[in-house]
C-alpha cells in the first residue's frame, strides 16, 4: 500500500531507492501502455547492478525472466514456440488440464469423507504443479508417494524463496549482496537464502540428467517436454558446431526455475484468493452457480468451450486477479536508452518500474477498488468487458510467458470447482484474508466445509 500513498503524494512518476540503487515508478495505466506497449523496446532491459542477488537465488542472471540483451529474445522465442508445440492455448492442453481437474475433484471428495473441514489448497497446489510438471519434466506429482514428497519439499523451499526476497533484507540485497553475509540477522537471511538455492537447484539438475539419460538421441521423433526439448536443440547446435549462449545447461536450469515460478506459484495462489474471496462473499459464489447450472448443468466438465457463455464467471475471476494483486513489486526493467517520460529525462540504465499493483487499485479505473465487485467487468447487458487497465501479466515484450497457460487453468479450475462444490467458512475456523507479503502475495493456509452441489 506504501506505493498507492507515495502516488498520492508524488504523482503518477516518482522514484524509490533499494538500497543505494534509485528505481523509476510507474503508476498510471496511460503511462505504462504508453512507455511499454508503444516504446516497448526501449524497456527489455534487466537491471545491472543485481547480479550477486541473482547469484544467491538462482545461479547468476539466467533464465527467461532475468536474462538481458540478445538472450532473452532467444530464450522467450524458443520458449513460446516450445509451449506451443505442447498444446498450450489449444484443445491439446486443455485435456490435460481437465485431467488435472478431475485427480482433484477425486482427491477433494475423498477429503470430504475423511474430514469435516478440507484443505483446498493443498489439492489445488499438486493439481497446479503437475500441470506445470508434466510440461517441463514429463511426469505429474501426483502420480506416486515418492512424488508428492517431492512435490512438498519442492514448494516449501520456492515459498521461502518468495518470502526472502520480497522481505526487507531482500530488498538490501539488490545492491552487493555479499557484504551482508555476516551482518547479524540480515546474515541469517543471507545464510538461508543461499540453503535453499543450493537445494533446489540439486533437484532440479537431478531431473535434467534423468531426462537426458531417457533420450533416444537417434530418434526424430517430437520432445515430450520442455527440458528434452531444450536438451535436444543444444545436441543439435552441438553436431553443428555452433555455438548460442541462450542454450547452455546454466541456462536451462534457470528458464526452469522461472517456468515454475509462474505456471505454479502465481496460478495456484490466485486460485486460493479465488476460494476465499468467494467463501466471504456466499452472494457472489450463488450467483456464479446460478450462471453455471444454466449454462453448463451438472453431466459433465466445463470446458473452454463453455467460456463465452459465462459472463459471470469471467468477471470473477478477473476481479479476484484484480483485488489479490498478487504481485506487490513488478519485475525491474532498465532503460536501454535515454528517454523522456512525462516531460522527465531517464538516463540510459535506470531502472523503470510498471507498478502494476497501483493500476489495479487505481480508483480513476475501479471506484471504490478494495471492494470486491465483479459486476464492475460486466456491461449494461451483463457482457464481460474487462477493462484494459486490468494487468495482472503485465504488459509490453517482456510480459508473462504463461499467461495463456494461466487463464485456461485459472477458468477450468474455477469453473468445475464451483460447479461441482460449495465452500463454505466454519464459525471454528475462520478464513483469514490476510497478505502475506513476499515476491507475490501469498493467501493464509485456510480449511473450510465443502459440499457436493449434485
Amino acid at each position: 500500500m506504501a506505493f498507492l500513498d507515495w502516488r498520492k503524494v508524488y504523482g503518477d512518476i516518482y522514484t524509490v531507492w533499494f538500497g543505494e540503487q534509485p528505481a523509476v515508478m510507474l503508476c498510471d495505466f496511460d503511462a505504462i501502455n504508453e512507455h511499454f506497449v508503444k516504446d516497448g523496446d526501449t524497456f527489455t532491459g534487466r537491471p545491472i547492478h543485481n547480479k550477486e542477488l541473482l547469484e544467491l537465488v538462482k545461479n547468476g542472471r539466467t533464465g527467461v525472466i532475468f536474462t538481458d540483451e540478445g538472450l532473452w529474445r532467444d530464450l522467450r522465442r524458443f520458449s513460446l514456440h516450445t509451449l506451443r508445440d505442447f498444446g498450450v492455448g489449444r484443445n491439446l492442453m486443455q485435456e490435460q488440464i481437465l485431467d488435472e481437474v478431475s485427480r482433484m475433484v477425486s482427491t477433494i471428495k475423498q477429503d470430504m469423507e475423511k474430514k469435516k473441514l478440507v484443505n483446498i489448497q493443498s489439492s489445488i497446489d499438486i493439481s497446479v504443479g503437475s500441470i506445470i510438471m508434466q510440461l517441463i519434466f514429463g511426469y505429474r506429482y501426483s502420480s506416486s508417494p515418492e512424488k508428492r514428497a517431492e512435490f512438498a519439499e519442492f514448494k516449501a523451499l520456492i515459498d521461502q524463496t518468495i518470502k526472502d526476497f520480497g522481505s526487507a533484507a531482500g530488498l538490501l540485497f539488490q545492491n552487493k549482496a555479499h557484504r551482508y553475509k555476516h551482518v547479524p540477522i540480515i546474515g541469517t537471511f543471507y545464510r538461508r537464502m543461499d540453503n535453499i538455492r543450493t537445494r533446489l537447484w540439486k533437484m532440479i539438475e537431478k531431473n535434467i540428467e534423468n531426462r537426458r539419460k531417457e533420450i533416444d538421441w537417434d530418434s526424430h521423433s517430437d520432445p515430450v517436454d520442455y527440458t528434452e526439448a531444450f536438451l535436444r536443440k543444444q545436441h543439435e547446435l552441438e553436431t553443428k558446431g555452433e555455438n548460442n549462449p541462450a542454450f547452455t545447461y546454466e541456462q536451462l536450469t534457470g528458464t526452469l526455475w522461472d517456468m515454475w515460478i509462474a505456471g505454479q506459484e502465481t496460478t495456484a495462489n490466485t486460485l486460493g484468493w479465488l476460494c476465499i474471496y468467494l467463501i466471504h462473499h456466499q452472494e457472489i459464489q450463488k450467483k456464479l452457480q446460478t450462471e453455471l447450472d444454466k449454462v453448463v448443468g451438472s453431466d459433465r466438465l466445463v470446458t473452454n468451450e463453455d467460456k463465452p457463455k459465462l459472463h459471470y464467471l469471467n468477471a470473477v475471476i478477473t476481479e479476484v486477479q484484480r483485488l489479490c494483486n498478487l504481485v506487490p513489486i513488478n519485475v525491474l526493467h532498465r532503460a536501454t536508452k535515454d528517454v523522456v517520460i512525462h516531460g522527465y529525462h531517464i538516463p540510459k540504465d535506470t531502472i523503470v518500474i510498471d507498478q502494476v499493483s497501483c493500476v489495479l487499485y487505481d480508483e480513476k479505473y475501479f471506484p471504490d477498488p478494495m471492494k470486491f465487485m465483479p459486476e464492475r467487468h460486466l456491461d449494461n447487458n451483463g457482457v464481460f468487458k474487462p477493462h484494459p487497465a486490468v494487468i495482472p501479466f503485465g504488459v509490453g515484450k517482456r510480459s508473462c510467458l504463461g499467461e495463456s497457460l494461466a487463464k485456461m487453468e485459472l477458468f477450468l479450475f474455477t469453473s468445475n470447482i464451483f460447479n461441482l462444490f460449495k465452500l463454505e467458512a466454519d464459525p471454528s475456523k475462520p478464513v483469514s484474508q490476510k497478505r502475506n507479503f513476499g515476491t507475490t502475495v501469498q493467501p493464509s493456509s485456510f480449511v473450510c466445509k465443502i459440499s457436493s452441489r449434485y
